[in-house]
């Protein structure tokens, strides 16, 4: 116990109030959040003794506007919402997901503090996947909605959840090649390994996909042999996973989710009705099931009836709730991300593979969007806003040096 102790220290030495306050906010978030969970944050940043960076850049930058503009779209067609009490509802953990935002961007230090961040999800990730293994194992029948419903996280609504795990993947990666720490990269290896039998426990054909998608662009370096052999490496784990779980992912793979055609015919019919500010953010599913009592379809396509919140789109969740102008604001945030990881990529004083993993962190959850995540989930929300908040804090301290 002293040793690992002894080896935390050393991995948190040297970083900022801030990023340990971050840090233990990561280690609860597996098993419990509320909307003043972020309070443990704002009590480390506003310590007296905390090492704070005066302030990112004397300028807002683009990537600050861009999300100022986002979020402030968002507001707006909250305030129109056609149902603003659920709007305003299911909008109440933005706050304290711009806190982190906050706190990523402007108190910690991208240099210092890179390690103990990428820490902060691998751990965060470990814990929530035996949480998922644990659970499965112990319901009656193993199946993933019942472990969800076992398991009780507030990182976990659905199987495909598990996105989750595969999206911090980069972040263990990060730590298994850069870190001096052997119980660092301990800990990644064994995040990166549980999250892979989590991710093929529940199922989820998504998350395995942004799992290979993440790794892909983590490891890319122009060069095709060792990604093709990591790659190889993590497709024969997923096969001797699978084989071990009785080949249920495998069995998957050929089922075309038709069930998700309605779901987005709906998301896209709603933008239609009101297209420049939306109905109004997380009011899709009364109007899913107005929309299937009007409308049918051939045979072959699944109709789920159940009370489905969110269309299995990011995308046409934007659109359908805050119309095309708070999509297109969506969009021009994740373009000014891409455009400041890859100018700073092209910087011999860079951190390569720093940049490289948030670059396929970006690429993983935009894929991830296109058939599943909503802003409904807290892990989502996180995940976005520390994500943009590290690449804002990279992008102006670059700008001022």
């Amino acid at each position: 116990m002293q040793s690992v102790r002894r080896a935390l220290n050393n991995t948190l030495e040297g970083s900022s109030r801030a990023s340990i306050g971050f840090f233990i906010y990561m280690l609860v978030l597996p098993f419990y959040w509320s909307n003043f969970s972020f309070l443990l944050l704002v009590a480390f940043v506003a310590s007296p003794r905390s090492t704070f960076i005066n302030s990112i850049s004397p300028r807002l930058g683009s990537i600050n506007l861009a999300l100022i503009l986002f979020v402030a779209v968002f507001g707006i067609s909250v305030l129109l919402s056609n149902s603003i009490a659920p709007s305003l509802r299911s909008s109440a953990s933005w706050p304290s997901s711009l806190v982190i935002y906050y706190v990523v961007a402007t108190k910690m230090d991208y240099e210092k503090d890179w390690r103990i961040f990428c820490l902060s999800f691998s751990l965060c990730a470990l814990l929530a996947a035996f949480l998922c293994i644990f659970g499965f194992y112990f319901t009656n029948d193993g199946s993933p909605n019942e472990t969800i419903g076992m398991i009780k996280s507030p990182l976990f609504v659905v199987p495909n959840d598990t996105i989750f795990l595969s999206l911090v993947t980069p972040f263990s990666f990060s730590l298994i090649v850069e870190s001096k720490n052997t119980a660092a990269r301990l800990v990644a290896c064994l995040s990166v390994v549980v999250s892979l039998i989590a991710i093929i426990a529940f199922e989820s054909r998504t998350a395995l996909a942004v799992t290979f998608i993440c790794a892909t662009v983590s490891i890319w370096n122009n060069r095709f042999r060792p990604v093709i052999v990591y790659l190889l490496a993590l497709g024969i784990s997923t096969l001797v996973i699978d084989a071990f779980l009785g080949f249920s992912i495998y069995q998957k793979l050929p089922i075309v989710p038709s069930s998700r055609i309605p779901l987005w015919h709906a998301a896209l019919t709603m933008f239609q009705e009101q297209p420049f500010f939306g109905a109004g953010p997380f009011t899709f599913g009364p109007y899913y099931q107005d929309f299937l009592k009007e409308i049918s379809y051939p045979s072959w396509i699944i109709i789920d009836r159940r009370v489905i919140p969110w269309p299995h789109n990011l995308y046409l969740e934007l659109l359908a709730g805050s119309g095309l102008i708070g999509l297109m604001s969506f969009i021009g945030l994740i373009v000014v991300i891409y455009s400041k990881l890859l100018s700073s990529l092209k910087s011999r004083r860079s951190n390569k593979l720093m940049l490289k993993t948030l670059l396929a962190i970006t690429t993983g959850f935009v894929v991830a969007a296109l058939v599943e995540t909503t802003f409904l989930r807290i892990w989502v929300l996180i995940l976005f806003f520390a994500l943009v908040g590290f690449v804002a804090n990279v992008s102006s301290n670059k700008t001022s040096k």
